[in-house]
């Protein structure tokens, strides 16, 4: 069984998404200092950089930044001093501010709903099944107006074209109030701020219950989850809900991870990416070649399942590189590739697995929503100027 244990300390609201006893994501919510996500904001153009970005001020402390290629494809005509409303995509991290986006979006655990000319009906691509994809955008074509798009995410397979048509009409009726509001607001300003509760419930996907220790949460809680269409929620007032996740916990800080095989992967994480080293460590393949060679795909097969585990759990985004043991047959590294794609699936992010370099690296891109988990939940370390990180 799924469940989701949102922990509420006085530093922290912790969420953690576990499956008998494993613990799959983890988000780290700073008390006071919330995620800007999803928030939507009467913004004002204070800057335009020519043929690539204009900085919006949100009313933070740091300038957001838009893309000219965002508003160009919303069709929204950018000037210095001039009113635009944005949603922020993306966390200020480090020096840079929040990245947001023109195109306002809205979304339940079942879909996603934007303004768009000619809209279309995408499906979410782990709803493999061909007649249920047809059956969801034939449903989709009988209430969605021209110019709205909508995204059906996973959850919504199997619902029924009413429910479908329901929700949409609230998420549209929403869109349309914050599209009226918000091009009167004065910027700038906030015209819709998610909540915690639901900014982190809306982070994850197909889950059983729900599980909460502040009781007076449990109304914001309620509601999030029945405008997601769950309903299982239970209250464990003032248990500490993550203390039989602490090992795992800190096995996602770590640098090195040991794996049963013997061999063991280093993770490093810098402002542009994240290299991952597999190494063979204390596993012993004997001397043949080919067998060395076997020696080495197991340790690599291994090694994907913690991998993936890892980036899921560390939330690392961006470009990631790992490489893997050299391999020199190419089925042997076929077989690589197709068992750390399966692995990769499992990601509720956007994961796109760009394959081997001429290096031999394996390369991919993780989308990215929030802050690493490793920046949530330690700091630079002040004796040595940041080239290592404490709790």
């Amino acid at each position: 069984m799924k469940k989701i244990l949102i922990d509420y300390t006085a530093d922290f609201t912790y969420a953690a998404l576990t499956e008998d006893g494993e613990l799959l994501e983890l988000v780290a919510e700073p008390t006071g200092r919330p995620s800007k996500v999803g928030n939507i904001y009467a913004g004002l153009v204070q800057a335009i950089l020519p043929s690539r970005f204009a900085f919006i001020d949100i009313g933070e402390d740091r300038n957001a930044f838009l893309t000219l290629d965002d508003a160009k494809e919303a069709g929204v005509n950018l000037k210095n001093g001039s009113h635009v409303l944005v949603q922020v995509t993306k966390d200020a991290a480090g020096e840079k501010g929040a990245a947001v986006t023109t195109q306002l979006s809205f979304a339940t655990g079942n879909m996603v709903v934007y303004k768009a000319e000619n809209g279309r009906t995408g499906v979410s691509h782990k709803i493999e099944d061909s007649a249920e994809r047809a059956r969801l955008k034939e449903a989709a074509a009988g209430f969605k107006p021209k110019d709205y798009g909508m995204i059906l995410r996973t959850d919504c397979m199997g619902m029924e074209a009413g429910a479908l048509a329901a929700e949409f009409l609230e998420l549209s009726a929403l869109s349309e109030k914050i599209y009226r509001e918000g091009n009167f607001a004065k910027p700038p300003s906030v015209v819709l701020a998610e909540t915690a509760e639901r900014k982190i419930l809306n982070g994850f996907k197909n889950f059983d219950k729900v599980i909460i220790n502040r009781e007076s949460a449990r109304a914001e809680v309620s509601l999030a989850l029945k405008n997601m269409g769950y309903e299982i929620l239970e209250v464990r007032e003032g248990e500490p809900l993550l203390s039989e996740f602490e090992a795992q916990i800190e096995r996602a800080l770590a640098k090195k991870l040991w794996m049963k095989s013997g061999g063991f992967i280093i993770i490093e994480q810098t402002e542009a990416c994240a290299v991952i080293d597999v190494n063979s460590g204390k596993f012993s393949g004997g001397g043949a070649e080919r067998t060395q060679q076997s020696a080495a795909l197991k340790i690599n097969l291994e090694a994907c399942v913690e991998i993936a585990k890892q980036i899921r759990l560390r939330n690392l985004s961006g470009m990631i590189i790992v490489d893997f043991i050299d391999l020199r047959e190419a089925e042997d590294k076929a077989r690589l590739k197709s068992a750390f794609a399966a692995e990769l699936k499992k990601d509720s992010a956007s994961v796109n697995l760009v394959g081997m370099t001429e290096l031999g690296l394996m390369q991919l891109t993780r989308k990215r929503t929030r802050p690493p988990l490793a920046e949530c939940l330690t700091r630079e370390c002040p004796a040595c100027g940041g080239s290592g990180r404490v709790k």
